[in-house]
């Protein structure tokens, strides 16, 4: 009897959990989009230049061009550039984002990690790592990607955060190499 009634309640409590919308549990583009900019106590902007096969660049031409973004065509190969956006934020925690305005194609390239590190006073922490996956960031509402990591760390004002922000554009074939573009962005938190 007492065995029944236990699969009795963890049966009742799956079908609670079940019941809860996703949202409560995801975060919507809207959100996403007003977190970037919120709270903003860091950021630098920069270009990124992106390789894709003359293929590539076929199928998203018209797409570049709706949204004038620069490339060329280089032998064998185009590359276009891309302005991506590097932001420390500070709003209850600590958090980071990454925006960048380009076609779903090149979103696509675009991966990499954000390692950071914090100071009160004397030097800093130890380094922690945070990947970035662009295929499992926010939506991608007409080519804008919003990209927001959280760290779940609080910290008192006037910590200094420093936040390395390392993109890895993938290479469009194999013997084209798309590299690494690095950037340090410093704040303090307010």
């Amino acid at each position: 009897m007492m065995v029944k009634r236990r699969m009795l309640s963890l049966f009742l409590a799956l079908v609670v959990l079940l019941s809860i919308p996703m949202t409560a549990f995801a975060m919507s583009y809207e959100d996403s989009s007003a977190n970037a900019e919120q709270g903003i106590i860091a950021e630098e902007t920069f270009s990124i230049p992106v390789t894709l096969s003359l293929e590539e660049l076929e199928c998203m031409q018209t797409e570049l061009e709706e949204w004038n973004i620069p490339y060329s065509i280089q032998d064998s190969r185009a590359v276009a550039i891309v302005d991506v956006s590097t932001r420390i934020h500070y709003v209850d925690e600590l958090y980071f984002s990454i925006i960048a305005q380009c076609s779903t194609t090149l979103l696509q390239k675009i991966t990499g990690s954000i390692v950071w590190k914090y100071k009160t006073t004397g030097a800093y922490s130890t380094k922690k790592t945070i990947t970035v996956d662009y295929s499992d960031s926010f939506g991608i509402p007409k080519y804008t990607l919003t990209c927001l990591k959280y760290t779940g760390k609080t910290f008192a004002s006037g910590t200094t955060i420093s936040a390395d922000f390392n993109i890895d554009v993938d290479a469009a074939t194999g013997e084209i190499s798309g590299g690494v573009v690095s950037r340090t962005v410093t704040g303090v938190v307010p």
